[in-house]
């Protein structure tokens, strides 16, 4: 091994072959299909979210006027409009000011991804195409772009979309649980009330 390669090599000075090169385009692509699978599995249970609070939620407006149900209905209604919420928010494409200056300053800044449309549709088309042209043209470049794009595709998933839809969840189970309890001491406070 030398010290500027991570690969073997042989006494010619080129790297060894391990065998495995062909497979890292393939490896990539299913790593980066597995996180668009997971990025629509997020969206399909936020819009589950939204349907099932705006059932419970118009189920809910029936028992306003029931004494004993009135604040367990709040109760209900209030989280279902908070998990309404986080889930809408979870599905929403983010727009991010900062993303604009950035974009003033080209699509070669290292925190800017070439392969993620919110990037490179603020940069002209021109320094678009000269951008993926140069990673087209080092077979590297391309690898770390893909690596980068997947990076920030699972950092995008962990961050906000999943820790919304999380959100979204834990407010309607917190309400579920609130509006019961509720409901269980008032019927019991009204029935030993003489």
């Amino acid at each position: 091994m030398t010290e500027s390669s991570s690969q073997p090599v042989a006494g010619g000075g080129r790297p060894i072959s391990t065998g495995y090169e062909g497979y890292r385009p393939h490896f990539l692509r299913a790593v980066q299909q597995h996180h668009v699978q997971l990025s629509l599995m997020g969206d399909n249970k936020a819009n589950l979210m939204i349907t099932i609070s705006a059932l419970v939620l118009t189920l809910s407006v029936q028992y306003l006027g029931n004494p004993t149900l009135q604040y367990p209905a709040i109760i209900m209604m209030a989280s279902c409009l908070s998990c309404m919420g986080f889930a809408v928010y979870a599905t929403m494409p983010k727009r991010n000011k900062q993303l604009n200056m950035l974009a003033a300053g080209g699509l070669r800044q290292t925190s800017l991804n070439p392969l993620y449309f919110g990037h490179f549709a603020l940069v002209p088309l021109e320094e678009f195409e000269s951008v993926v042209e140069e990673y087209l043209s080092e077979g590297e470049s391309t690898f770390r772009a893909q690596i980068r794009d997947i990076y920030q595709l699972g950092w995008f998933l962990h961050h906000n979309k999943y820790r919304w839809v999380r959100y979204s969840y834990v407010s309607l189970l917190a309400g579920l649980a609130a509006s019961s309890i509720t409901a269980v001491v008032l019927t019991i406070l009204k029935q030993a009330a003489p």
